[in-house]
């Protein structure tokens, strides 16, 4: 093997570890918060998780994930723009982006914060759109052969099963997500495979006793914007929390419109 075949292998190692296998436990992580009715802290690690998938999709083509911080619509741009990655950008996946990206980051609970309910649902989905392509160069997803038509291929049944296998089933070599359903903590493997309709031994058609988890609240100083120019004094705020208030659209009564 030569040497600049081991380089590859190891930056590409390095990618695996250091992005696509935290990214899958940052996103185990996202579901059981969201289970535990910790919306906040399920919004911050699944944006950490979908984060760590679109670096990791720039990484294994060779381009640099430098300067992106937590801004998944310019990494978003940025993998368009600059790799040859097929994923199947949408409108609403670049909708649910930018809002991950915002409340998500909304770690200290400086400017409203809400859920319309279904998104963990749509986490699950964006998930699997994305993580099908954080894979090295010339490393192809795998589609399982379901039991039962490996049994007729056996048996003599059927000759050729792949046109029969469903192709929205993949699985990464080697990925920890496949590693946890296969023989991973029972506890990690009950976190994924909970209300998923993606990941799991079987595909789900429907989800029974989902709730739908809506909530909506304003920080202090948005509910009394006197303290703005204490607090600002005292704590690094956002940009644009702090352009809001200090705009000339201000009302009255302080509050940013």
């Amino acid at each position: 093997m030569t040497d600049v075949r081991i380089e590859q292998l190891v930056k590409n190692d390095f990618v695996t570890r250091c992005f696509r296998d935290n990214a899958d436990h940052d996103y185990i992580a996202a579901r059981v918060l969201y289970r535990q009715d910790l919306a906040p802290q399920f919004l911050w690690a699944g944006l950490q998780a979908v984060e760590k998938y679109i670096k990791a999709i720039l990484l294994y083509s060779d381009v640099s994930a430098q300067g992106l911080g937590h801004n998944l619509t310019r990494a978003a741009e940025r993998i368009r723009q600059k790799t040859d990655s097929a994923v199947p950008w949408s409108e609403e996946l670049d909708q649910f982006l930018e809002y991950l990206a915002i409340q998500g980051a909304n770690r200290y609970f400086t400017y409203p914060a809400y859920a319309l309910g279904r998104e963990l649902l749509r986490l699950d989905w964006a998930v699997w759109v994305l993580r099908r392509h954080c894979l090295p160069s010339g490393v192809k997803v795998q589609y399982p052969v379901p039991r039962v038509l490996f049994r007729k291929w056996e048996s003599g049944a059927v000759t050729d099963v792949w046109p029969l296998v469903p192709k929205d089933r993949y699985q990464i070599p080697g990925g920890r997500l496949e590693t946890i359903l296969d023989r991973g903590p029972a506890t990690m493997r009950a976190g994924l495979v909970w209300h998923n309709f993606y990941f799991g031994r079987r595909r789900r058609k429907q989800i029974r006793g989902f709730r739908v988890k809506a909530w909506s609240a304003n920080p202090t100083h948005y509910l009394h914007p006197e303290i703005f120019d204490w607090i600002e004094t005292k704590v690094d705020l956002p940009e644009g929390v702090r352009l809001a208030f200090r705009s000339p659209g201000r009302t009255k009564s302080g509050r940013p419109q």
